[in-house]
């Protein structure tokens, strides 16, 4: 029978002394049973009072609070705002650790704005997810390096090129990579075809992903889909090239949040009406 075991620790009670202090400045919960051979999962919440040797402890612990031995099989890391300087700051200095956990990175800290190199130190890492409310200003091209990474989940805020670190995962990825990225990063350029900006061209996104930041107008959507259609100045006629963008959307956009990439192939309704998207598309293109 699956069963978990949910604790949240004081930093106090993670450095071993007693208190009764209720404000957790970081949380861990062990979740036995999460995989068929009956390992466990660990999630930590990394927030902005949380210290170095804290997130040493949660992750480098053998044993949950109870005092079982519990060595769990991944770990999860969710970071909050302000909690990011302490996070990369443990993996700097512990890079013998870093290099076999944790394995999803989830960066929620509105204060994070460009990625430490620290990320390439996360040598296992399989899911890198960043959810901010303010932009990047860029991302990291260590992250393209990391191997084992098989999802990268950016913000819909996010709308930069990605770096040509990743060309290979997202053109040759299929089931091995998953990307999800805002209209303008991502682009259409003919009927199901779905392009990426990258730092150094565009790639084919032929990996399994999701595309979000589907505005709800037509004109909004046409706008930010040509704002990447023209980033890197795609060679020949613009406007030869103008029919292919309106053939796209009219096949993808219908209000929707997002649309979905398998394998390469792009799933979502059709439009109705063209006659508006035509026009939006082409007093942008001017």
């Amino acid at each position: 029978m699956k069963y978990f075991l949910n604790f949240t620790i004081a930093a106090i009670v993670m450095s071993g002394l007693c208190s009764q202090d209720l404000c957790a400045r970081i949380s861990v919960h062990d979740f036995k049973s999460s995989f068929s051979d009956g390992k466990t999962r660990r999630d930590i919440t990394v927030f902005s009072n949380t210290t170095v040797a804290e997130i040493h402890d949660a992750i480098s612990s053998k044993k949950d609070v109870s005092g079982e031995t519990s060595i769990p099989k991944e770990i999860h890391v969710t970071i909050y705002d302000g909690g990011s300087t302490a996070f990369f700051n443990f993996i700097e200095k512990s890079p013998r650790l870093a290099k076999i956990r944790p394995y999803w990175l989830h960066l929620q800290d509105d204060k994070l704005q460009v990625i430490p190199d620290e990320i390439a130190l996360i040598e296992k890492l399989h899911m890198l997810t960043i959810h901010t409310r303010k932009p990047l200003l860029e991302i990291n091209p260590l992250i393209g390096n990391l191997q084992f990474l098989k999802s990268l989940d950016l913000p819909l805020s996010c709308r930069l090129p990605l770096p040509a670190t990743l060309r290979k995962k997202i053109e040759d990825g299929f089931d091995s990579f998953s990307l999800s990225v805002s209209l303008g990063t991502a682009f259409f350029t003919d009927t199901k075809t779905v392009s990426i900006n990258l730092t150094d061209g565009v790639a084919r996104m032929r990996c399994d992903g999701c595309i979000g930041g589907f505005l709800k107008t037509k004109g909004e959507a046409a706008s930010a889909n040509i704002v990447g259609f023209l980033y890197h100045a795609l060679p020949g006629s613009k406007t030869a090239h103008l029919n292919g963008v309106i053939d796209s959307l009219e096949d993808m956009l219908n209000g929707s949040d997002a649309a979905v990439i398998c394998n390469g192939s792009v799933g979502a309704p059709e439009y109705d009406e063209v006659d508006e998207l035509v026009y939006q598309m082409s007093k942008n293109n001017k």
